[in-house]
């Protein structure tokens, strides 16, 4: 094609067709290879990647389709509060690949009914999924990490509880049934007792069997899932980075944490007559990255004296606590959950 021009700037690309501008940002997914096609002059190639339904067609590599405002999936219509949800996101520029990833391993679920709730039960209670589509949700468990119910499902983080899809009721009219129950932060939270553990796991969207009705539509009955971490920051209803889910390979320390100097070691120091010193922990971490082990030994006074960059790694990627760095109240309140985690 003869009739595109373009020009850029370090901050976008302007691309005019057929006397038509459009202007794509350098923060939009199809930037790089907006830009390729035009250096390349691969003119045939350039307008699919300007506007939202073309660039969701191109991402998906030929899958979806965009008629009328309606994305198909294979000649279907998906759900119409997704289809806006991703139209809506690659209006503004933003990655909607996650979701077009969680439709496609929706699909492979053979619950007609878990297909047509799923998306719904997740934007009413602000469901979100990981970078390849996979459901985040809460559950909780006892304090010695074992289901409520049975007391026999180990939910350590790293373990893959199953249990078998044919023995799960998936009408959503009946309220308890067996299979294993996730749900909402709220949902875990009201279920719960005050000794409990609230773990975050991943759930493909494929292993979901039933959205039941109770509980004000907060949980669901599956057949898998995986626990990630334990709860540590309420997490965003969109998309999660892996590093705020504690499952980056955090960069090794070549170095072990910056000794505290004398003179901080002694304003550090409590009142021995009026506090008895604490005795290190000997808890290990939870099978986490050995890089951060050390730190298990650290006692509360210890923990106070590590940086917090320090602090929320170790909460990552020791502990496996999700949300680490977006824990409110500072050091202190770090400090604590990574106490609670580990008592």
């Amino acid at each position: 094609m003869s009739n595109i021009t373009y020009s850029m700037t370090p901050g976008s690309v302007t691309v005019v067709v057929d006397g038509k501008a459009t202007v794509v940002s350098s923060s939009a997914p199809n930037y790089k290879k907006l830009c390729t096609h035009l250096v390349n002059e691969e003119w045939n190639l350039v307008p699919s990647c300007l506007t939202p339904a073309k660039t969701i067609e191109s991402w998906a590599n030929g899958q979806f389709k965009v008629v009328d405002g309606s994305i198909l999936f294979k000649g279907e219509v998906i759900d119409p509060k997704l289809s806006k949800r991703i139209m809506s996101m690659a209006g503004r520029n933003e990655d909607p690949w996650p979701w077009i990833k969680f439709w496609e391993r929706l699909q492979l679920n053979p619950s007609w009914r878990s297909v047509k709730q799923l998306y719904g039960f997740m934007e009413h209670d602000q469901i979100p999924i990981d970078e390849s589509g996979f459901v985040i949700a809460y559950k909780s468990v006892r304090n010695d990490w074992m289901d409520h119910h049975s007391g026999t499902i180990l939910n350590k983080p790293g373990e893959k509880p199953t249990f078998p899809r044919n023995k799960i009721s998936d009408d959503p009219d009946v309220a308890c049934h067996e299979g294993l129950h996730i749900g909402s932060l709220k949902y875990a939270r009201d279920f719960g007792q005050v000794s409990s553990k609230i773990v975050v796991c991943r759930i493909d969207p494929a292993d979901v069997v039933c959205i039941p009705k109770d509980c004000s539509m907060q949980k669901m009955r599956v057949c898998s899932y995986e626990v990630l971490g334990v709860h540590g920051a309420p997490l965003p209803s969109t998309t999660i980075k892996s590093e705020d889910l504690g499952v980056r390979t955090p960069v090794k320390e070549t170095t072990p944490p910056k000794k505290v100097a004398p003179a901080e070691k002694e304003s550090a120091k409590t009142d021995t007559k009026k506090a008895k010193p604490e005795k290190p922990s000997t808890t290990k971490s939870l099978d986490g990255d050995k890089t951060w082990s050390y730190m298990d030994k650290y006692n509360e006074a210890k923990l106070m004296e590590s940086s917090l960059e320090d602090l929320r790694k170790y909460a990552a990627f020791g502990l496996h606590i999700t949300g680490a760095s977006k824990i409110t109240g500072g050091k202190a309140a770090l400090v604590k959950k990574i106490l609670d985690v580990r008592n």
